[in-house]
C-alpha cells in the first residue's frame, strides 16, 4: 500500500465549506459576494444542482514552487458541498518533494459535521468508508508527474452513485461510492461547487506574485444535464487573506473568468 502522506489541499475542506455564503441565488448566471479563508483561492459556484464537477489543472514541477517556502501543505481541488456532505478530490505535493511523481491524489467524503467518513487514498487499491477505489488497478494509481491532471467528481441522483476521477495519460485515480447504501438517501442535492488551491498556511513570498495554478476545462453539469463554464451560474471569487475576512491582507487570489468561465488561475499574492 501506498503510505506517502497526503494533505486534502483542497478549496472546500475546511475553507469555503463552512461559509455561509447567503440565500440561495437564481438558476442564472450572476456575480456573488466574494468570500474569504487563510488559506485557499478559486471558486465557489451556487445556483443550480449540480450533477458534476470537472477542471484540469496543471501540476507543474516542483521545483518552479521554491520560492513558496511552506509547499510542504499545497494542492488543487475540486468539491461538491451539500448539506449532508462535501465531496473533495485533489492532487498536493509534501515535503519538497522532487521526485517523478511528486503529486498525490486523494479523495475524502466528509458529513455535515466535518468529520471524514470514507476515502482513498493515491496507491490504494481499496477506500474506507465503503469507497470502491481502484479495485481493478495495480501499481500506483493517483501518484502523478508534473503535467495536466484532469480531475471530475459526479452524482448520479437516481442512484445516489457518487463517482471520482482523477487522471494523467493512463494514469487514473477513479473510484465510486454508494451513498444510499451506506449514508441513506441524501434529502438535499448538491448546489455548491468548488474549484480552486491550497496553500497550508499560505508562506512567505517574494516581490512578485507566483502562478500557483492554472485551471483550464473547467465545468459544471447541473441535474437537467446542461454543462457549461462556471459563467453560466452564480460566482463567488474566494480569496485566502490574512485573517479570512475581507479586512485582511491578501495572500491567495483567483484571476477573472475566462472563455466562458473555463479558465482561470490561482497566484500567490504575498510580498
Amino acid at each position: 500500500m501506498f503510505t506517502r502522506k497526503i494533505k486534502f489541499a483542497l478549496a472546500g475542506v475546511g475553507g469555503a465549506a463552512a461559509l455561509a455564503i447567503g440565500a440561495a441565488a437564481p438558476a442564472s448566471a450572476a456575480t456573488g459576494p466574494a468570500v474569504y479563508t487563510t488559506n485557499s483561492a478559486g471558486y465557489v459556484v451556487t445556483g443550480a444542482n449540480f450533477e458534476a464537477v470537472t477542471t484540469t489543472v496543471g501540476a507543474r514541477p516542483v521545483s518552479q514552487y521554491n520560492a513558496t517556502a511552506n509547499k510542504t501543505g499545497f494542492g488543487h481541488g475540486v468539491t461538491l458541498v451539500s448539506k449532508q456532505y462535501t465531496a473533495a478530490l485533489g492532487i498536493s505535493v509534501f515535503n519538497g518533494d522532487n521526485g517523478t511523481t511528486p503529486w498525490d491524489a486523494a479523495f475524502a467524503l466528509y458529513n455535515g459535521s466535518g468529520n471524514q467518513v470514507a476515502g482513498c487514498l493515491a496507491g490504494n487499491n481499496g477506500g474506507s468508508g465503503g469507497v470502491n477505489c481502484n479495485a481493478s488497478v495495480t501499481g500506483e494509481p493517483g501518484a502523478f508527474a508534473a503535467g495536466p491532471v484532469k480531475m471530475t467528481i459526479s452524482y448520479n441522483p437516481a442512484t445516489n452513485l457518487l463517482s471520482f476521477d482523477a487522471a494523467q495519460g493512463s494514469n487514473d485515480f477513479s473510484g465510486t461510492i454508494n451513498l444510499g447504501v451506506q449514508f441513506g438517501t441524501p434529502t438535499t442535492f448538491f448546489k455548491t461547487a468548488e474549484i480552486g488551491t491550497t496553500v497550508d498556511p499560505p508562506s512567505s513570498q517574494p516581490a512578485q506574485p507566483q502562478l500557483l495554478g492554472k485551471f483550464t476545462g473547467t465545468s459544471l453539469t447541473s441535474y437537467t444535464g446542461h454543462t457549461a463554464g462556471l459563467s453560466a451560474h452564480t460566482t463567488h471569487q474566494q480569496f485566502a487573506t490574512s485573517d479570512g475576512t475581507s479586512s485582511g491582507t491578501v495572500l491567495l487570489s483567483p484571476t477573472a473568468l475566462s472563455n466562458h468561465g473555463h479558465v482561470f488561475q490561482v497566484f500567490d499574492d504575498q510580498g
